[in-house]
C-alpha cells in the first residue's frame, strides 16, 4: 500500500510516519518545510517537497497512492492548501 501524509513537520504526521515505518510494510510519501530535515531515513519513506496550493502539484503528489492522511494544520501556514483536493 502506498500512503502519502502530509505535513511531516506536524506532531501527527511526523508520529504517523514513525509507526507506519516501524509496524508495516507500506511505502510512505509525505510532505516537508524546505527547512526541515526529517530525522528518519528509510527506504521505503519518500520525501517531497510541493506546493499543495497548487492542484497540478497535489495532482502530480497523490499519483499511485491508495490511501491519503491529511495532517496540515488549519493555520497561517497551511492557508493554501486545498484540502478539497483529496476529500
Amino acid at each position: 500500500m502506498n500512503i502519502l501524509i502530509t505535513s511531516a513537520n506536524s506532531f501527527i504526521g511526523r508520529n504517523l510516519i514513525e509507526y507506519y515505518i516501524k509496524n508495516t510494510d507500506y511505502n510512505i510519501r509525505t510532505s516537508i518545510r524546505t527547512k526541515f530535515k526529517y530525522p528518519v531515513n528509510n527506504n521505503r519513506l519518500e520525501i517531497v517537497n510541493e506546493d499543495f496550493s497548487d492542484k497540478s502539484s497535489c495532482v502530480n503528489v497523490m499519483k499511485n497512492i491508495d490511501l491519503v492522511i491529511d495532517t496540515v494544520a488549519s493555520h497561517k501556514g497551511a492557508q493554501g492548501f486545498d484540502h478539497s483536493l483529496i476529500r
